[in-house]
């Protein structure tokens, strides 16, 4: 195969989708409202966990996903997205949360910048005139920077300068960032940086369920960074907001109305529900990801046997749900057969739900409860 169809955790290059095609035309909407009006948005991506969030994410920042929308959906010619993403790593301490998520973003957009002569030189020119502490930081920053031998200016040698550590909430002689207003402000001349090269910047912040685990203040100061960042970059950038929660309610537990007032696309990653959708997802993902027939490795009627006791269990299921139990059947196959091809049969199937009895145990241990 040419990858892994079944994947446990959301792959960095996705290049296909599986089913879901709901979601997916949601999706497209979206990113067609984007190119077609350039100010800001927030979308919010929201499920239970495996529900194909970071999936979704990943797809739409593939090059052919970006080729295929670009071709179809109006845009400025020439002129395509950035996109980032970052996650709200679970806070170890008071305050850690928001940081985390501004230096993501930061470093991940000034890599960009730095990777890019043209883009420097607007960065540097733009930080020329600015005031404060985030103008003295970028020009410390554009002091030391010149090109090597390669023709190009090192990350390396700049991440040690005092104006970097500074913006880095790193303990710098020039000054500490301590506001989110701070924030902002160097996160606005980055992105006005980046924006002479791109037509939108999407910033995808993954993990926002531990928003629940941080206290009120907390969520109350990175709730006024995302409206700040929002105010200041009227135009140009896409917040994708992402929380592994089974409702929207759950997600306006933990933004203020005015966080929530200003977003755009609210995108369900639901529970899968239907077996035809199970056999669909099966199917694409062995052709798409695999880059095989399906046919090859597993008969139809074993997808179907497969799907129709996925989706018979009682608990909901997801689509991390349906790659671990493809991962269980193909390695029980491949251990049993130890041969090649490998092909998976109904009959295999049967055999391995038969290997471990789980539904006899269970309707044996509840007789004898």
């Amino acid at each position: 195969m040419k990858s892994d169809p079944f994947p446990i955790t959301a792959p960095h290059n996705v290049d296909y989708w599986a089913d879901n095609k709901k979601v997916l035309s949601q999706l497209i909407r979206a990113e067609g409202d984007a190119l077609l009006f350039p100010s800001s948005r927030i979308h919010v991506f929201f499920g239970p966990l495996g529900g194909g969030k970071s999936f979704a994410v990943s797809y739409l920042t593939h090059p052919k996903t970006r080729a295929i929308l670009m071709k179809h959906l109006p845009s400025e010619k020439g002129r395509d997205f950035l996109t980032i993403t970052v996650a709200a790593s679970y806070p170890q301490k008071a305050g850690q949360l928001t940081a985390s998520v501004y230096c993501g973003i930061f470093r991940k957009l000034f890599a960009h910048i730095v990777a890019d002569s043209s883009l420097f030189a607007g960065l540097r020119k733009t930080s020329s005139t600015m005031t404060g502490l985030i103008g003295q930081a970028l020009r410390n920053i554009s002091r030391d920077a010149v090109l090597g031998l390669d023709g190009r200016i090192s990350l390396q040698t700049l991440e040690t300068t005092q104006g970097y550590r500074c913006l880095n909430l790193e303990r710098s002689r020039i000054g500490t960032l301590k506001s989110q207003d701070d924030f902002v402000a160097a996160l606005k001349a980055m992105v006005d940086a980046l924006l002479g090269k791109y037509q939108r910047i999407v910033i995808a912040i993954d993990e926002l369920e531990n928003l629940r685990n941080v206290s009120a203040s907390e969520r109350l100061f990175f709730n006024d960074f995302i409206r700040h960042l929002f105010q200041e970059l009227e135009d140009g950038l896409t917040l994708i907001l992402v929380f592994t929660f089974n409702t929207f309610e759950d997600v306006a537990a933990v933004l203020q109305p005015a966080a929530i007032s200003r977003i755009s696309e609210r995108i369900n990653f639901d529970f899968v529900t239907k077996k035809k959708d199970i056999v669909e997802y099966i199917t694409e993902c062995l052709e798409k990801r695999g880059g095989i027939d399906p046919s090859s490795v597993i008969e139809p009627s074993a997808i179907a046997s497969i799907a129709a006791d996925i989706i018979g269990r009682s608990q909901p299921v997801t689509f991390r749900d349906i790659n671990k139990e493809l991962h269980r059947v193909f390695a029980f196959v491949s251990a049993k057969k130890k041969r090649k091809p490998l092909k998976v049969m109904k009959t295999d199937y049967e055999e391995m739900k038969k290997a471990v009895p789980v539904e006899e145990i269970i309707s044996e241990l509840r007789g004898n409860i």
